[in-house]
């Protein structure tokens, strides 16, 4: 399992890797109850003013 230097687990729990699924209350996965790595990829994004560039390069599903 892959961890930052937070000791935060830096995979889904549920496995996607496209983004969030929408099951996160308060942050949390509703899976696993640990934060869920996408909202804390947004939020680091979010305070290095870097999600204008995340939201141009978003592909839609199909």
């Amino acid at each position: 399992m892959k961890k930052n230097n937070n000791n935060i687990n830096l995979i889904c729990s549920k496995g996607f890797v496209n983004g969030p699924c929408g099951g996160v209350s308060n942050d949390n996965c509703e899976v696993s109850k640990k934060k869920c790595i996408w909202v804390l990829i947004y939020k680091k994004m979010k305070k290095s003013k870097k999600i204008n560039e995340f939201i141009k390069k978003y592909i839609p599903p199909k």
